[in-house]
């Protein structure tokens, strides 16, 4: 046991050079008294707290007082200190060492040999007999740690560590003073400073509680390791031997480690209760998977497991993020009271944000928070095989993105994903999951009219053979993909069959005119609708009119606004693929057994009195109705499929309306002086196009931006005849437009008023029939309306010239291109926007212009589809169809779109996913793990990139400028005076007129007169027109 002390405390005072005290006094002290015999000490035993009185006593050896030491307990403290003879007796007159008393006839120690030498070497304040209980605060907290250190020693233990052994030992009912004083401070009772954890941090900090060997801090060992944790060339080899012990502070560390150990154990076995969720057994479901969060588990591993959490935590937050977390929870201000105006929140933090659970979010391109909750979950998976609902959704997302399965085999091992084989099992009971969701769907049935529309569409991917052999070629396999949509704001009773089946039966379609037909198209829409895409168009380009944003979006969401949907997300499902080709009509019935009766489990009993909307393009819509042709004689009304309501799906039909307008405006000549849609692809480099494949996405993109550079060349014409100031031709077209509207310009101050009278202006001149008319000098031109025009005309290649006509077909092809473009356009943006009645009052104009431009089989289904809506089909179906002919997978606004486009995305990522050569359609693979999950897949796609804390892509392409596109066509519309009239220009070959009517060029009487026009394909398409709105048919 060590003689020094290092006065370590509150109280410590200045280190004295270092001197070698003993505990005790040696024997040749000079400050020590010793006594023997009588004399000394008295022999009778003293009781615990035993008064000594310095002015009484009485006389006789045993006795206070006697032996000339009257009133004094401590006698050789007086003598070794020499006090004076006033001098009052330490502890009050009271022993401090005393023992119990014992029986007279057993020999009992002398307290005064315990107290023997306690105070040596301490010089003890002069107090009076009251103030003698205050003896300590006299002197230096060391020398009051000295006399304790003697006392335990005197006790007979020989160490510290012997004594604090015996003190915190367990066991003691003797003494209850002993126990509860052990009690109260374990439970730290005590002082600050003072408590258990206080003293161990003493230990810790104390500078002796370190070795240190050739000046450096010995380095700490851990020979208390769990062979588990030990390095990998230590893990099998024999425990060390320990040579020496180590250093207090080493020991601790090693000590405390352990302990933490053992509580990480703890909270990792806490981890797999099943009320946290991280097991996921042998049955998974879809809503299991995309309910999980990471935040959640955060807050929950944290709560559960605090140390392991911390641990990991601790490893991965650096100094910078530690930081910031000070900083900001320093600064934060939780309100006290929602309505104070005192009250801050979190996004007023720049580097900080707050979820829903107002938790701090920190915007950090890597969350270390984040990666410690993935790595808990990763190495739950090894501690728990069930544990694997992290992997899972990982092996899940690489199986989504076609990875290879090296990387399955590399992630697996790591306990990041699950191995291939794995995700397989999953996804089959994932499949069975959905297959669960689908049946529930048809159980609906039994009692409810039909609460779902089923959507389908054929599904072809080319099986390309490596060693192509007499029996094995290449060849494409053909399929059927389906999906069920929830239906939503359905009328009660609008999915009857009755009153649908009675109109059919009294043939009500045979009163179908041609006048009903125009009668059914709002002009006034069309025209509002015009002036509204041409604002809109301005608005885009020219910075200076973004004040009139809002005017001019309001004109599209109220005041031309016909069926807004509400704004939702769509529920639906996706179904099992097969071989079936629904192309033949035998295909399309094989098609709707399996979906309604193997899939859905529906009795057909169920369908008797109700109707199911079945979607698709225009050949299964086809298809559907020679079904009900052909078994209309049949004794079932499931048989007779008078359940069936065929729909025609938009997005296949906005296509075909795209490849006509390339149709009709495609010039089969090129060169100088022929201008038109060809020759403008060519300026903007586009040579690359197949207009008669007609990709959608490239058509769209030049459909798009033609349109926006001949409307923005317009509005340069109209505002040189406004302001009469013409800027040169050489200067752009954006920026001359700018010039025009900005602060100064010579329209700075226009008005929305006046901004919309120009849009008026463009949308009559330039998007009407009129206007169409007018170019072709069929009309004469009003001067009042078109302004001053020169009369002369230019000069004309006399071998390329018609010079039968009086127009300018330049013009008259160019006004074509903007009226059929523009209602292509519409359709596009009420569709994205979810106004599902601006796109009817589009179709009410294809049901002309597709027999005009010669695409008849649309033609065809649009005026069926007039049929069933004007005649056929009651107000409640009609409202329930139009309710639910978009669809919206996000539930964003402006994010609307077709049935047919939403299935075309799910046939995608089914050949996507179709990674073997030697399966097919009807394969179980295909069928279950892969097309029932499609929705699973769908969903868990964009939860992903939230589970991570990574901003939700938009899922569209970055918007590329086109400014340089509008202005090349600018400059070549403005020097080639393409909007302006010019009396017998004319073109090497004849463009197509779809002839679209207009409320202002056709009679009611004389539809058929307006064939004339368009000699090539209006004639035909007016008679066919006529006789089939004319005709009977069974349907």
């Amino acid at each position: 046991m060590s003689t020094e002390s290092d006065g370590a405390g509150p109280q410590q005072r200045p280190q004295a050079p270092e001197v070698s005290r003993s505990i005790y006094p040696s024997p040749t002290s000079s400050l020590t008294h010793r006594l023997s015999g009588p004399q000394a000490y008295s022999s009778t035993p003293l009781q615990l707290g035993s008064p000594f009185s310095s002015q009484s006593g009485s006389s006789g050896s045993g006795q206070p007082g006697s032996s000339g030491h009257a009133g004094q307990p401590f006698p050789h403290l007086q003598r070794s200190y020499s006090l004076n003879a006033g001098y009052s007796p330490p502890f009050g007159g009271y022993y401090a060492f005393a023992t119990p008393a014992t029986p007279a006839s057993a020999p009992q120690p002398s307290p005064r040999v315990f107290a023997s030498g306690l105070f040596a070497d301490i010089t003890l304040p002069h107090l009076t007999s009251r103030r003698a209980a205050q003896w300590h605060t006299g002197i230096s907290q060391e020398d009051r740690v000295l006399v304790v250190v003697r006392a335990i020693r005197r006790a007979g233990f020989t160490t510290l560590g012997e004594f604090l052994a015996a003190l915190f030992a367990n066991g003691y009912t003797s003494h209850q003073s002993l126990v509860q004083t052990v009690t109260a401070f374990l439970q730290g009772k005590s002082k600050a400073g003072t408590r258990p954890v206080d003293i161990i941090e003493l230990f810790w900090t104390h500078k002796r509680s370190q070795t240190y060997l050739n000046y450096f801090a010995e380095p700490p060992t851990f020979p208390s390791l769990p062979r588990h944790a030990r390095a990998p060339s230590l893990r099998l080899a024999p425990n060390p031997d320990v040579d020496k012990p180590p250093s207090c502070r080493n020991a601790l560390l090693d000590w405390a480690l352990g302990k933490v150990l053992k509580q990480v154990d703890r909270e990792a076995d806490k981890l797999r209760e099943p009320s946290l969720g991280l097991i996921s057994l042998d049955e998974i479901a879809w809503d299991d998977l995309l309910s999980f969060s990471l935040a959640e588990k955060q807050e929950q591993i944290a709560a559960a497991a605090p140390a392991l959490f911390a641990v990991m935590t601790t490893a991965a937050v650096n100094n910078t993020a530690r930081t910031r977390l000070e900083r900001s929870a320093s600064t934060r201000q939780r309100p006290q009271d929602s309505d104070s105006e005192e009250a801050t929140d979190a996004s007023d933090i720049a580097e900080e944000s707050s979820d829903d659970n107002n938790n701090i979010v920190f915007k950090m391109r890597r969350d270390p928070w984040l990666a410690v909750t993935c790595t808990i979950l990763v190495l739950l998976s090894f501690r728990y095989r069930f544990a694997t609902i992290f992997p899972t959704l990982i092996g899940i997302f690489l199986f989504m993105n076609h990875s290879h399965q090296s990387l399955y085999r590399i992630l697996s091992r790591l306990g990041i994903s699950i191995a291939y084989s794995t995700v397989l099992r999953k996804l089959s009971l994932l499949a069975a999951d959905s297959g669960r969701r689908l049946r529930l769907w048809g159980s609906t049935l039994a009692d409810d009219p039909p609460t779902f529309a089923v959507l389908f569409d054929n599904i072809n991917h080319m099986r390309r053979v490596w060693r192509k052999t007499l029996g094995d070629t290449d060849h494409v396999q053909s399929g059927t993909a389906a999906t069920l949509i929830r239906l939503e704001d359905v009328p009660p009773g609008a999915m009857r069959a009755e009153q649908l089946l009675e109109n059919v039966s009294k043939q009500v379609r045979a009163g179908l005119t041609v006048d009903e037909l125009l009668e059914d198209i709002d002009w006034c829409h069309i025209h509002g609708i015009g002036v509204a895409t041409v604002l809109r168009t301005w608005i885009k380009y020219i910075p200076a009119l973004a004040k009139h944003h809002a005017a001019t979006q309001k004109l599209f969401t109220t005041m031309h606004a016909k069926h807004p949907l509400r704004l939702r997300k769509t529920e639906l499902e996706t179904l099992r693929c097969s071989n079936i080709d629904e192309s033949s009509t035998a295909g399309t019935g094989e098609v709707l057994t399996d979906i309604v009766v193997d899939q859905l489990h529906v009795i057909p009993q169920w369908l008797e009195r109700s109707l199911v909307f079945l979607c698709g393009d225009q050949l299964s819509v086809d298809r559907l109705r020679k079904l009900k042709r052909y078994t209309l004689k049949t004794h079932t009304p499931f048989t007779r499929h008078d359940w069936v309501v065929p729909i025609i799906q938009l997005w296949h039909m906005k296509w075909a309306w795209q490849k006509a307008i390339f149709r009709l405006q495609w010039s089969t000549e090129s060169g100088k002086g022929v201008f038109g849609l060809r020759h403008d692809i060519q300026l903007l480099q586009r040579e690359k196009f197949n207009h008669v494949k007609c990709d959608f996405y490239p058509a769209h993109h030049i459909l798009e931006d033609r349109l926006d550079a001949l409307i923005l060349q317009s509005g340069r014409l109209l505002c040189e005849e406004q302001s009469k100031v013409s800027y040169p031709a050489h200067m752009k077209l954006t920026d001359a437009l700018q010039k025009y509207f900005e602060k100064d310009g010579p329209l700075g101050n226009c008005s929305f008023e006046t901004l919309n009278d120009l849009a008026s202006k463009c949308y009559e001149r330039y998007m009407s029939t009129t206007s169409h008319d007018d170019a072709l000098g069929n009309t004469p031109r009003d001067a009042s309306f078109y302004g001053s025009e020169p009369t002369v005309a230019p000069e004309v290649d006399p071998q390329s010239a018609d010079t039968g006509g009086l127009g300018d077909a330049v013009l008259a092809n160019t006004v074509v291109f903007m009226r059929t473009t523009f209602w292509y356009r519409e359709f596009c943006e009420s569709v994205a926007e979810g106004d599902i009645g601006r796109t009817l009052e589009v179709i009410k104009l294809l049901r002309f212009s597709f027999w005009g431009a010669g695409s008849t089989n649309y033609g065809n289904e649009l005026l069926e589809m007039a049929c069933n809506l004007l005649k056929e089909f009651p107000p409640d179906l009609r409202t329930a169809l139009l309710n639910n002919y978009l669809v919206n997978p996000s539930g964003v606004p402006g994010h609307w779109h077709e049935l047919d486009l939403l299935q075309e995305h799910f046939n995608f990522w089914i050949k996507r996913l179709f990674n073997s050569k030697s399966l097919d359609f009807d394969s179980k693979f295909l069928k279950e793990a892969v097309s029932l999950n499609l929705r699973g897949f769908n969903t868990l796609r964009d939860r992903l990139t939230e589970l991570f804390g990574i901003g939700k892509r938009s899922g569209r392409h970055t918007n590329a400028s086109i400014i340089a596109d509008l202005n090349a066509l600018g400059f070549h519309y403005h020097s080639h005076h393409i909007l302006r009239y010019r009396r017998g220009r004319q073109q090497p070959a004849d463009i197509h007129d779809d002839r679209g009517p207009d409320s202002s060029s056709v009679e009611n009487d004389a539809l058929a007169e307006k064939a004339v026009a368009n000699p090539i394909v209006m004639r035909d398409g007016i008679a066919m027109l006529a006789e089939f709105v004319t005709a009977t048919d069974d349907m």
